[in-house]
């Protein structure tokens, strides 16, 4: 699997996903797709009320693209997902 099909499974949890946004942690980084800097939320590798073929999905995607110096987070704003890497926010794919 790669960046872009883990991203766009890691963004289709979030859209659908049962709890609340404002549980999850805000990043101050800018996003590399709109700019803006304020709504920047962690996303988690915890998969909740979802079917067991979902969390092998995101379980993959997640494994894809966080490693031990970057975390994937989603947008607010624009609903892209991007890679927390030393504070700053990169897009998937982008080495």
């Amino acid at each position: 699997m790669d960046e872009t099909d883990a991203a766009d499974i890691l963004r289709g949890f979030w859209l659908n996903r049962v709890e609340s946004s404002s549980s999850q942690e805000l990043i101050l980084a800018t996003c590399p797709f709109c700019g803006k800097g304020d709504r920047i939320r962690l996303l988690s590798d915890e998969t909740q009320e979802v079917s067991v073929i979902q969390e092998t999905d995101y379980q993959a995607a997640w494994e894809t693209l966080a490693s031990k110096d970057r975390l994937p987070a989603i947008c607010g704003f624009c609903l892209n997902v991007v890679l927390i890497r030393d504070g700053q926010a990169e897009m998937p794919g982008a080495q």
